[in-house]
């Protein structure tokens, strides 16, 4: 246990450092694939979908852009308004959602993925009041041994929501706080990010069965159903690094049918998870 929380202090610091010293993209990119190789607890692991899609002649090199992802934007956590402000995008919104978004308000429906915590500050910057659906830091025995690494850049992300705030969820607690808070973002046409790609672990809440990569997985849809019924935008909505390094902001319409959404919001992630296994952070809940 000492060598898991020392390894996990030792990559928060050098993201930290990586932070300082990388005053450019380029130069932060570099300090990531450092930290990739030395610093992220999990170099020495196996990739988690090697269970579910088997060997491939490029293992080596997606586990490496895993490990590289998750360090590139720990880096730029400890500097979001950096991120926000310097970062070139590539905004692919076919719809015009963020137009109708900046409107109406509504939900953006995300998946865990590397640069989660980068969406509502980059929705802020444009704008968007967004608030942020997460699980409480809490939730981790280990968070006290970690919380002075975590705890400045969460309160700083929040200052870029544009009025949005955390929205943290305790499943152990049978608290309609959070879903309250979450309801009234929306009618207040504010936005809020949440992402429902994980097995159900709210004893209270209504679980949907999808399939990912041939696997089962039973997603929470009780707030998403409640979200839906309020006639509000709903968006599909993540932030992808390509391998040639472009970062886009991607941003598509989803039906407005509950089970049509559903079917969508699967759809697309199992497409990522053939393309690009490394852009998803869920892989444990179906290995």
């Amino acid at each position: 246990m000492s060598q898991y929380i020392s390894q996990h202090k030792r990559y928060f610091s050098s993201a930290k450092l990586c932070s300082q010293l990388g005053q450019s993209n380029a130069l932060l990119r570099a300090c990531a694939h450092i930290m990739a190789a030395t610093t992220h607890p999990a170099r020495h692991a196996r990739p988690p979908w090697k269970p579910v899609l088997g060997a491939s002649s490029d293992e080596q090199a997606l586990w490496h852009r895993y490990l590289f992802l998750d360090s590139f934007a720990m880096a730029h956590y400890y500097d979001l308004s950096r991120f926000v402000s310097k970062t070139q995008f590539d905004i692919i919104d076919p719809h015009n959602r963020l137009a109708l978004h900046r409107k109406q308000g509504g939900l953006f429906l995300t998946y865990h993925h590397h640069f989660f915590n980068h969406l509502a500050p980059l929705l802020g910057s444009f704008g968007l009041p967004t608030s942020v659906v997460s699980l409480s830091f809490n939730q981790s025995p280990l968070y006290s041994l970690y919380e002075q690494y975590l705890r400045t850049p969460t309160e700083a992300a929040q200052k870029l929501f544009a009025g949005g705030k955390w929205i943290f969820i305790d499943p152990t607690a049978h608290s309609k706080l959070p879903r309250d808070a979450v309801l009234d973002a929306v009618q207040k046409k504010g936005n809020v990010v949440m992402a429902i790609d994980f097995n159900n672990i709210f004893p209270w809440g209504s679980s949907t069965p999808i399939l990912l990569a041939g696997h089962p997985l039973h997603i929470p849809t009780g707030l998403l159903k409640r979200v839906t019924s309020m006639d509000c935008p709903v968006s599909l909505t993540y932030l992808y690094l390509s391998p040639q390094g472009k970062m886009e902001l991607r941003i598509f319409s989803l039906p407005e049918n509950l089970s049509d959404l559903i079917s969508s919001y699967t759809k697309n992630l199992n497409s990522l998870l053939t393309s690009d296994p490394a852009f998803w952070e869920g892989w444990h809940d179906i290995t």
